[in-house]
Parts: structure tokens; C-alpha cells; sequence
């Protein structure tokens, strides 16, 4: 149970997240062997979040959430089935195989029947996670409004987060779409806007600090938004750069494509500018 808290709550903060699949699955094989199938159910949950997150190719990915998410409702793990599930449609909506890819709803999850007992509950884990999916959908397949409704309401419930990688990803995306709102906002939202990105990026560099292969590059894609934003150019251009370069190298595949689109429609944005 040790090794399990130390996989969920504390290794991404100082070793590459890829490092800690393999680990994870080994917590899972141990529970099954033991008879905790809470923990092994628990171990395969962080695991589909932490290959999410680490870029993993959809596909295979994909395969392996729906081949555990079948063992966990053989072994009657229902909630935490519901929970990969969930993660699992927001892969299925980036491979292009869901009819609205902003919504989790699909094959796998259906947030409109799904979500019910969660919420009735009030499952601050739960509902975070799925706020931040949301969040991270609407932003990616362009819907402003959606993303930051969800960024709001992932606020609400981010205790749920807390010591979690969830959270530096609802940080990254967080950021993201309230910079993209900082053109058509007014001065005052703008002055909002830059407070609020600002004081997500003092966490995002120190999470840099202590795990630069899981962190940097988002800490640095913000400050290229950032920099873009403020009209700073050529220090935009650089950070763009240094944030595909670095996703590249430790494989975050979802982090280096966002980068790059950011990264290609700068021109056309200082030119709008």
C-alpha cells in the first residue's frame, strides 16, 4: 500500500512519468494476487491517467484502457471502472471516434447518464477529473466558451487534484484557454487573465524544477501563450521552440502536436495583432 501511494501521490513530482507505468502495473498484478482488488483496481485507474498524460499513441493506449476497464467490471470494481472509462472516451475523442469530441459521450461514457452518481455524491476526485477532461476537449477542439466553464468548475472540486498529476495538467490547460480569451477580453479581464495565468505559472516552475522531464515543457508553452499575448515576439517564438523540443524528447506526442498548432498559427496571430 506504501509503494501505491508513493506511485500515485508523489513519484511524478521527481521522476519521469513513464517511469511509473510499468510500476503501476506491477501494483495491480500484487492486488489481484493478494486479493485487494480495491488496490488493483486503484493502481489500473492511475495508470490510464498517467499513460493519458504521457503522450502514449492513441491506439494502443486505447486497447489497453478498454482490456483493464473489461477487468475491473469482471471484478466488480464499478465506480473506478466508470472513472477509466470516462478517460478512456476522452482518448476515443481524439482518435476521431466520438460524434461530438468536446463531450464525453460516446462508446465507453455518457456523461449525461454516467456522471449522475458522482455528482449526487459530491466525489471530488471523481468530478474534478472529469471537469478537467472537459476542459482539456473543449480547448483542443476549439469551443472558448466550453473551456473556460469547465476550467471554472474544475476549480471548484481541484482538492480532488491535489498531489495528483490531474493537477498540473489542469494548470496547463487552464491557462491556455484563458490566454486564448485575452485578445477579445476587455481591460480589466485582461488584467484578470494575466493574474491568474501568472499564479499558475509560480506552480508550474516549481514543479519544473523538481521533474523538468514531466513539467517543463507546459511551464514553457505558457510562457510562450504568455509572450504572445503581451506582443513579446521574438521571446514567443523561442519558448515555442524550447516547449516542442523538450515534449519531443520525453515523448508527451499530445503536448509536442498542441505545441506545434500554437506554434504555426503565431504568425497569423501577431499579424491579426
Amino acid at each position: 500500500k506504501t509503494a501505491f501511494i508513493v506511485q500515485v501521490f508523489i513519484l511524478h513530482w521527481k521522476e519521469p512519468v513513464r517511469s511509473i507505468l510499468q510500476p503501476l502495473i506491477e501494483t495491480y498484478h500484487k492486488g489481484l494476487h493478494v486479493g485487494d482488488l480495491t488496490r488493483a483496481a486503484l493502481a489500473v485507474m492511475t495508470w490510464c491517467y498517467h499513460a493519458f498524460v504521457a503522450g502514449l499513441e492513441l491506439p494502443t493506449l486505447e486497447r489497453d484502457m478498454a482490456a483493464f476497464i473489461e477487468s475491473l467490471t469482471q471484478y466488480k470494481q464499478t465506480v473506478l471502472a466508470s472513472r477509466c472509462a470516462m478517460y478512456r472516451q476522452a482518448v476515443l475523442n481524439l482518435m476521431g471516434r466520438a460524434a461530438d469530441p468536446r463531450l464525453l459521450k460516446g462508446e465507453s461514457y455518457d456523461e449525461d447518464t454516467m456522471l449522475a452518481p458522482q455528482a449526487k455524491a459530491n466525489d471530488y476526485p471523481f468530478l474534478v477529473m472529469f471537469h478537467i477532461l472537459r476542459l482539456q476537449l473543449a480547448y483542443l477542439f476549439g469551443d472558448q466558451e466550453a473551456a473556460l466553464k469547465h476550467a471554472d468548475l474544475a476549480e471548484v472540486y481541484i482538492e480532488g487534484a491535489r498531489a495528483r498529476i490531474a493537477d498540473p495538467q489542469y494548470r496547463l490547460y487552464d491557462s491556455l484557454c484563458r490566454l486564448g480569451a485575452y485578445r477579445g477580453a476587455q481591460r480589466g479581464e485582461r488584467s484578470s487573465i494575466l493574474r491568474r495565468v501568472r499564479a499558475n505559472l509560480r506552480l508550474m516552475r516549481n514543479w519544473a524544477r523538481h521533474a523538468p522531464e514531466n513539467f517543463l515543457h507546459q511551464q514553457l508553452l505558457v510562457e510562450a501563450e504568455l509572450a504572445r499575448v503581451t506582443g513579446r515576439v521574438d521571446q514567443a517564438d523561442a519558448l515555442y521552440g524550447q516547449a516542442i523540443g523538450l515534449a519531443r524528447k520525453g515523448g508527451f506526442l499530445g503536448d509536442e502536436a498542441l505545441a506545434g498548432e500554437l506554434a504555426q498559427g503565431y504568425p497569423d496571430d501577431v499579424k491579426a495583432q
